[in-house]
């Protein structure tokens, strides 16, 4: 019997959209837009010419001639979210007070980034009973930068027998603020990209790891939004696991 190939569908949570806390004083200071919110959902404004020319016999043509990106977001309100209390720091504030940059990254991991203006922001509303709703939109400031996708680099870890039987277990030194994860496969799933959402089972660093010869052994470090930073994927050996 034939199966149909897997289709992939990204999730829209699998996406990751961080605004800059401390725009303007020093070093950027990323934030998750995530806490509270339903939604985050970029869109073009196109400018779109629609000239009906002569040869056209009486029908238009679309030209797009000019693009905004924007970041339209929604949800209810979170007190003491980073992110979201820088936004709604900004309710009375015009001009440049308020202008940040925003970085969006996909499911993948191609990133999109460009300074910003927070607009159109919706205090918290709603009835007596209800979470206070909120919404707001980030304007980018002309052409945003897009840095497509890249291959993780490798991950440094040693992989030994577990200490019970039936397991293996590897030793990895994520860095400050990082951590690490491991997912068992049959086959070989390829490399991941650096900055993408992958599945993932949290991991200390030489804990055992029931598994079998055979198993392909898939290692991350991960960033703190549980983002991609290095791979390492490893065929289990018979030696790799506790007798």
């Amino acid at each position: 019997m034939a199966y149909p190939v897997c289709k992939k569908f990204p999730l829209m949570h699998q996406n990751l959209c961080e605004i800059d806390v401390n725009y303007c004083n020093g070093t950027a200071s990323w934030k998750a837009l995530a806490a509270g919110l339903t939604s985050t959902n970029p869109s073009l404004s196109e400018t779109v010419d629609t000239t009906p020319y002569l040869d056209g016999g009486g029908f238009s043509e679309s030209e797009v001639t000019g693009a905004q990106m924007m970041v339209t977001c929604t949800g209810h309100r979170v007190v003491g979210d980073a992110a979201q209390d820088y936004i709604f720091s900004k309710d009375l504030s015009l001009g440049e007070g308020r202008y940040s940059q925003v970085r969006y990254t996909d499911s993948e991991g191609n990133v999109v980034a460009q300074k910003v203006t927070i607009a159109n922001i919706a205090l918290p509303n709603g009835d007596a009973g209800a979470k206070g709703a909120i919404s707001f939109e980030l304007h980018f400031a002309g052409k945003p930068v897009k840095t497509p996708a890249s291959t993780a680099p490798a991950l440094v870890a040693t992989i030994v027998a577990g200490t019970a039987s039936g397991t293996t277990k590897f030793t990895a030194t994520p860095a400050e603020g990082n951590s690490l994860g491991y997912l068992l496969t049959a086959s070989d799933v390829g490399d991941p990209n650096a900055n993408s959402s992958v599945q993932f089972i949290a991991y200390t660093s030489g804990a055992n790891i029931q598994a079998t010869a055979g198993q392909y052994l898939n290692m991350f470090e991960l960033d703190a939004n549980n983002r991609v930073v290095k791979f390492l994927s490893q065929v289990l050996a018979s030696g790799d696991i506790a007798a």
